[in-house]
């Protein structure tokens, strides 16, 4: 579905990007994506 792709798609931008680059407002935007 539609949460188990943006999850996917969550997991490949964090394991292509360095960890400094991300940050907590980014996650939490994504997570609320998810659960809407």
């Amino acid at each position: 579905g539609v949460k188990s792709t943006i999850e996917d798609m969550a997991c490949w931008v964090r394991s292509n990007m360095n960890p400094r680059d991300i940050n907590d407002k980014t996650l939490q935007q994504g997570i609320q994506l998810a659960q809407s």
